[in-house]
Order: C-alpha cells, then structure tokens, then sequence
C-alpha cells in the first residue's frame, strides 16, 4: 500500500554570516529613519535620492558601519509599520519615518 501522507520537511536554516557557526544576535538598535528613504536604505542604491539626502545617508551609514543587517519594524502580521511623522529623523528635515532596527551579530 503507497502511502499519500507527505514526508515532513526540515526546516530550513537562515544564512550564516562569513565565518560564524552561529547566527546569534549581539546587540539591536532602534533608528527614526526617514520613510523616501527607506529603498536607499534596503536595497543599497541611493540614486532615487536629492544629492544632499543621498550624502546625509552616506554618512548616516559611515556613522552606523558597526551595523551587520538593517531590517523594517512590523506589525503582527508581520507587516512594515505605518510611517508616521517625526521632527527629529535621523538626517534631513522632520518627515514620515518608519523605525529600522539595525542588528549585530554576536562575535
């Protein structure tokens, strides 16, 4: 008799970083991010953004290097959060922002 019940699958594991075993997380930061710049941000091309903002962000990250991976609040259906309107962003004038956290990886 062939069974139809479907084999049970190992779930998968995440990426390791370069040269660690484990993928531990060492330390978390929260980050008042302007929302125009949030595709700047994740997908590492600037080149929608003002010169100017463009430069703030090339400093915020120089200033942030200690940062192994930037991820986007969410909600609890796992959802990016609202942007939401701060006068004090981390660059630029007040604007919607969204909170980033960015993640280090324990050494």
């Amino acid at each position: 008799m062939i069974s139809t019940k479907p084999k049970a699958r190992k779930p998968r594991r995440r990426a390791k970083p370069k040269g660690q075993d484990k993928m531990d997380i060492g330390n978390t930061y929260t980050y008042t991010f302007p929302a125009y710049a949030m595709s700047a941000l994740i997908n590492g091309d600037p080149h929608e953004l003002e010169d100017e903002d463009a430069e703030n962000l090339k400093e915020f990250l120089a200033r942030e290097s200690y940062i192994d991976v930037w991820d986007v609040d969410r909600d609890e259906n796992g959802e990016g959060m609202e942007p939401y309107f701060s006068k004090s962003p981390e660059f630029g004038l007040a604007c919607d922002c969204v909170d980033v956290t960015g993640i280090v990886w324990e050494k």
